[in-house]
């Protein structure tokens, strides 16, 4: 299912912003004028990750430091634990992310 999610405008470079789709938080973040979507809170003890620390596409939670590739949803701490990720695709400025 692909949703319309937000304005590019609306997600300033090197920020991040939660939304909620299909019942599920969802987090925006935009690195470099690139846009990047996953969970929106961090699956260790649920800390939203809207204002998380940004390096490139790695992605650190504010609350215990668990760090995340944006593109992968990988985290780089603890083997075998992700972050669901999300395609997504910005057409004339609108963002748009594909759900299962």
């Amino acid at each position: 299912m692909r949703i319309k999610i937000a304005t590019a405008h609306e997600i300033p470079e090197g920020q991040g912003r939660l939304f909620e789709a299909e019942d599920k938080k969802i987090v925006i973040h935009n690195v470099a004028g690139t846009f990047y979507a996953s969970e929106g809170t961090c699956p260790h003890q649920g800390a939203p990750l809207d204002d998380a620390f940004m390096q490139g596409t790695q992605m650190t939670c504010r609350l215990h430091g668990w760090e995340f590739d944006l593109e992968t949803g990988a985290c780089s701490l603890i083997p075998g634990v992700t972050l669901e990720v999300y395609p997504v695709s910005v057409e004339e400025g609108d963002i748009y992310i594909t759900l299962e």
